[in-house]
C-alpha cells in the first residue's frame, strides 16, 4: 500500500508539472496568436527589450520566482500572469487526471486521458484569447471540432457492440447542430435587438462541445455554460463591475461546460441529478 501511494503521489506530481509546462506553451500561444506569429519559432523571448530567454530562465513556475518577475537582460518586470496561467493550467490537468480516474471511471484509458489534456490545452487557450481580446480563433476551433471526432473514433473503436457508428454520428451531427442552433440565435439577437449577441466563433466553439459530448453532453454543457455565466454576470451586477451594456466573453464559460461534462461523464452527471 505505501509502494502504491508513493507511486500514485509521484503521477500526480508528474501531471501538475505536465500542465505547468503547457501552460507555457498556452502563454505563448495567447502572446502569438493574435499578432499572426508562430507559435514554435523563434524560440521564447522577452517581450520587451526581445532578448532571447535562456532555457534555465523559462522553467514554467520556478523561474518566474527565481528571477523575482524581472526579466535578466532589461530588468523590466514580466506580468504575473505569466506564472498564473501555469499554475491553473497545472492544476485543471491534475483535476482533470483524477476525475477520470475516480469519477468517470469507465474512461480511464490513456488514449481518454491524453484527448482529455488535448481538450484542456485548447480550451484554455481559447478562453484566454477570448478573455484579452474577444476573439475564438476559427483554426483553433476547427482543430477543437475535428480533435474531438477523432478522439472520439479512437476511444470508441474498441466497442464490439453497435453502438460505435451511432455514437460517432452522434457526435458529428451534435456538432452541426450546435453551430447552426447559436448562427440562429445570432441572426434572430441582429434581427430583434439590431446588433450581434453571439459572434461566429461562440457558434464554432458550441460545434465543438457537440464534437466532443455527443447530442446530451451539448445540451448538459450549455446548461453549465450558461449556469455559470449567469452567476458570473449576477455577482458582477450586484458589485457594479458589469451593466447591462457589458460585453461578456463567451468562451471561458462554453469552456467550463465542456470539460466538466467531458472529465465527469454525461451518465454520472445524470445520475446526480436523478
Amino acid at each position: 500500500m505505501y509502494f502504491n501511494n508513493q507511486s500514485f503521489l509521484f503521477e500526480t506530481v508528474l501531471v501538475f508539472i505536465l500542465g505547468c509546462c503547457i501552460g507555457s506553451f498556452i502563454n505563448v500561444i495567447l502572446y502569438r496568436f493574435p499578432k499572426n506569429q508562430s507559435i514554435l519559432f523563434p524560440r521564447s523571448f522577452c517581450p520587451k527589450c526581445e532578448s532571447k530567454i535562456i532555457w534555465f530562465d523559462n522553467i514554467p513556475l520556478l523561474s518566474w520566482f527565481f528571477l523575482s518577475g524581472k526579466c535578466r537582460k532589461c530588468n523590466q518586470k514580466i506580468n504575473f500572469t505569466y506564472p498564473l496561467i501555469e499554475f491553473l493550467t497545472g492544476i485543471i490537468f491534475l483535476l482533470s487526471y483524477l476525475s477520470n480516474i475516480f469519477i468517470n471511471i469507465n474512461n480511464s484509458s490513456i488514449i481518454y486521458i491524453l484527448a482529455t489534456w488535448s481538450l484542456v490545452t485548447i480550451t484554455i487557450s481559447l478562453s484566454l484569447i477570448d478573455i484579452y481580446h474577444y476573439w475564438l480563433p476559427k483554426s483553433l476551433n476547427y482543430l477543437k471540432i475535428f480533435l474531438g471526432i477523432f478522439m472520439n473514433i479512437l476511444i470508441f473503436s474498441d466497442v464490439s457492440n453497435f453502438s460505435f457508428p451511432y455514437q460517432i454520428i452522434n457526435n458529428i451531427l451534435s456538432a452541426f447542430l450546435g453551430y447552426f442552433l447559436f448562427r440562429l440565435i445570432a441572426f434572430l439577437s441582429k434581427l430583434f435587438y439590431k446588433k450581434e449577441a453571439l459572434g461566429h466563433g461562440d457558434a464554432l466553439f458550441v460545434a465543438g462541445i457537440g464534437s466532443w459530448n455527443s447530442f446530451l453532453g451539448l445540451h448538459l454543457s450549455l446548461i453549465i455554460s450558461f449556469l455559470i455565466a449567469g452567476i458570473y454576470i449576477l455577482i458582477g451586477i450586484l458589485i457594479r463591475r458589469i451593466d447591462f451594456n457589458s460585453y461578456i466573453p463567451l468562451g471561458p464559460f462554453l469552456a467550463s461546460g465542456l470539460l466538466i461534462v467531458w472529465c465527469i461523464g454525461k451518465e454520472n452527471i445524470i445520475q446526480l441529478l436523478m
